[in-house]
């Protein structure tokens, strides 16, 4: 029931997607490029609550099933981001799913829905508990489509609209639990978290997201 439950709001939160749009614009901004923007942004960490549903047996299923793509590649730049929309560009490597790509394809890949929100002043960034590709580094990656960007006509392949971001890397990379804290408490300040591979609250959560990434690597 809670896996239908999630399949239902990630259709919801696409058509909310679709509904906003970013086809008419792309205009990039790197915030790597201009060094002191990230540690201003608060990203979600994953709670013991949802990590429970992230454990639960078909989540991994909902991915595989939602994607298209199954592509081992190189992050071959930083975060972009485009009007509250966060991108990064890989080349493919390697093809597990999936036709009308080529290994050495240079692709923009990222979330459909919109990920950088602005809240009184404090920029929050939705990662999906998973840190940004370094660039030059590999990964294992879901996508479950893509469409043109309507300016430039470039591709855009987008990840599933599931809870987790499954972009997973092929190194070994810790993690450690964090203190979240804000309203909401459950965000973190990036700086926090910059040199993690997940973001989660407890051992619980980063148990889950070590083995859903296991279960994914396969």
């Amino acid at each position: 029931m809670k896996i239908k439950t999630t399949a239902a709001i990630s259709v919801i939160l696409m058509v909310i997607a679709a509904v906003i749009g970013w086809h008419e614009k792309k205009t990039y901004t790197d915030f790597a490029a201009e060094g002191s923007m990230l540690s201003h942004v608060n990203v979600a960490v994953l709670s013991d609550q949802m990590a429970e549903t992230i454990m639960e047996d078909g989540f991994s299923k909902t991915i595989r099933d939602s994607a298209k793509y199954i592509l081992k590649v190189k992050a071959d730049s930083d975060i972009l981001f485009e009007f509250g929309h966060s991108s990064q560009y890989v080349v493919i490597e390697k093809i597990y799913q999936g036709e009308d790509v080529h290994v050495g394809d240079r692709i923009l890949i990222g979330p459909r829905s919109t990920s950088l929100f602005d809240f009184d002043g404090t920029l929050s960034l939705n990662m999906g508990f998973v840190n940004t590709m370094q660039e030059g580094e590999e990964y294992l990656v879901y996508l479950e489509d893509n469409f043109y960007l309507t300016d430039s006509r470039e591709l855009f392949y987008y990840f599933p609209g599931t809870i987790v971001r499954p972009a997973f890397s092929y190194s070994t990379k810790s993690s450690r639990p964090v203190s979240v804290h804000g309203e909401d408490g459950n965000s973190v300040n990036y700086m926090d978290v910059k040199d993690y591979e997940f973001f989660a609250q407890s051992e619980k959560g980063l148990a889950a997201l070590e083995s859903l990434k296991k279960e994914l690597m396969k």
